[in-house]
């Protein structure tokens, strides 16, 4: 065995215990499961509804969306990803709303409409025509606990009210608590679950909606 390669073990049974020990046992077999043969998420949903203006008086923001000459700009804010996936969800019409104080980006939101990808479920998703798909919310740490989010949900739901979408939908992990907290002080409520068993050619998608009318049909990637 080669050092990359024991290194990345030992690294591997580090997390392990990191895990057990923060976690506990429950935590770490989910983990588990989910680098094999099982992951799953929270489906959460909030209806879009007319807002009343988020002020935020303190600080000088502006929400616009993302630009294709702008990417760069948005990678060094977020390098999480890299550039050509940026420009390809600008390509395929996601949206991603950003939120600027004093010219800089602080905080980002991405969209999607008709059609996502869901990497950690490694699958697409169709969408409901009313529906809007809302992933991968950061802010920088400095800005955090001044309500950004927030602000940033009014403009985009005063937008996505206005083009003739009703539902925000988007996923969590069950084990993130703290992301759960923070969506049912905003209005989200959960709505389901999806995710998949088995791995290769068996794995098989499931999505259990608690309502009549699903927001998205899962699609295993070619």
């Amino acid at each position: 065995m080669n050092d990359r390669a024991s290194g990345g073990i030992t690294a591997s049974f580090r997390r392990a215990r990191e895990i057990l020990r923060d976690e506990g046992a429950r935590s770490l077999g989910v983990k588990l499961l989910g680098e094999t043969v099982y992951r799953r998420l929270v489906l959460i949903e909030k209806d879009i509804r007319p807002l009343a203006s988020s002020g935020l008086k303190t600080l000088e923001l502006d929400c616009r969306h993302l630009s294709m000459g702008e990417v760069d700009e948005y990678y060094n804010f977020r390098a999480y990803v890299d550039r050509d996936t940026i420009s390809r969800r600008l390509e395929r019409g996601n949206n991603c709303f950003v939120v600027r104080h004093h010219g800089a980006i602080i905080h980002g939101c991405w969209t999607a409409t008709e059609r996502t990808t869901i990497d950690y479920l490694k699958c697409n998703a169709l969408l409901a025509r009313d529906v809007v798909y809302i992933y991968e919310a950061f802010t920088v740490p400095q800005f955090r606990g001044h309500s950004i989010s927030s602000w940033r949900s009014c403009a985009m739901e005063k937008y996505f009210l206005a083009n003739g979408y009703r539902r925000l939908l988007a996923a969590i992990a069950p084990e993130n608590h703290a992301a759960l907290r923070s969506s049912e002080k905003v209005g989200y409520a959960v709505a389901g679950r999806m995710g998949y068993r088995g791995f290769g050619r068996f794995r098989r998608y499931f999505c259990h909606y608690q309502a009549s009318d699903p927001p998205l049909v899962l699609q295993a990637t070619p």
